[in-house]
């Protein structure tokens, strides 16, 4: 492994010499996205590559941990924001063109019946568990060992799979979360189907259940019919289902 981390030195002595710099003006996040001695700092990027601060190009394959459908600044995309510029970078009211995105974004999900406009997930997922909590008069949560939901102090928890796998324990990736709220969330395991019998155990205690499909820090092609099960447990149990999970097809996605 020290070889390993020589080799990174020698590749991007600018990423540690802004590690160091930063390390002392800003705050670093709990959430570790990239194991590394010191993070690499992306400089630009097009398409599936990006570029550092020392100039090494990496394909990337996390597109911005999801978002980045079209890949990095698509021409399509950059002319029109750059077009939207001219005209205003921040309103503090509501435009006319919220609403006709959001009605493309209705058309194209086959699960959105409104959309809010939010600026992180962490927002996004905050506002799901408080409308699941108002709709359902329950207060646990379900969270999968390995997803990543935002930072948050209900989602901001770490499994241990230790003492067994089927039933990871759980625990806040950093302090100040308290433990009132550690006890209000219910960690499953990931692809294992375990996590179905443990939800219909809970089904009475739970609000919501919360996935990411295909794990940033775990990408795989072998979940469809996990995913697939995971649905129509939910439905089962009662759950009020919001997902793109293609029906079953004969084989997996």
């Amino acid at each position: 492994m020290s070889d390993v981390y020589e080799e990174l030195a020698q590749m991007t002595p600018n990423s540690q010499k802004i590690y160091a710099r930063n390390a002392k003006i800003l705050a670093q996040e709990v959430v570790g996205t990239i194991w590394m001695p010191y993070s690499f700092y992306a400089t630009e990027a097009k398409g599936s590559r990006m570029k550092d601060a020392d100039g090494n190009e990496y394909i990337d394959l996390t597109m911005g941990f999801g978002p980045l459908i079209l890949g990095h600044n698509p021409d399509c995309t950059v002319q029109v924001a750059r077009e939207t510029a001219d005209k205003a970078l921040l309103l503090g009211i509501p435009n006319p063109y919220q609403g006709e995105l959001a009605e493309l974004l209705v058309e194209a999900s086959p699960c959105a019946e409104q959309v809010m406009f939010c600026s992180t997930g962490t927002e996004a997922t905050m506002y799901a568990i408080r409308i699941a909590r108002a709709a359902t008069g329950r207060s646990k949560i379900a969270l999968f060992d390995g997803s990543y939901h935002g930072a948050h102090d209900y989602v901001i928890m770490e499994g241990d799979l230790t003492n067994n796998p089927s039933e990871p324990d759980h625990h806040p990736q950093g302090k100040g979360v308290p433990e009132e709220t550690t006890n209000q969330i219910m960690f499953l395991p990931y692809r294992d189907e375990h996590a179905f019998e443990m939800i219909k155990q809970h089904k009475d205690e739970l609000a919501c259940v919360i996935i990411e499909p295909v794990q940033s820090s775990n990408p795989r092609l072998d979940v469809g019919d996990f995913l697939r099960e995971l649905k129509e447990v939910c439905a089962a149990c009662g759950f009020h289902v919001s997902s793109g999970v293609p029906e079953r097809t004969g084989r997996t996605r």
